[in-house]
């Protein structure tokens, strides 16, 4: 597995993960810890996003 081939994979597991919470926000809400898992992952999935974009351009 290249690290591109990772970087993919743990973009779509934090994708995944990003979308369960967004649902749950909608039906019923988010307590202040699951707020805060949710804003992680937003700050971990624009992180892998850049090392993705830097690493496909080299």
């Amino acid at each position: 597995m290249t690290h591109a081939d990772m970087l993919e994979r743990r973009g779509t597991m934090l994708k995944h993960r990003m979308n369960a919470l967004m649902m749950k926000e909608n039906r019923q809400g988010l307590n202040h810890l699951e707020n805060h898992l949710y804003q992680q992952f937003i700050k971990q999935w624009h992180q892998v996003e850049g090392q993705l974009n830097r690493t496909r351009r080299t």
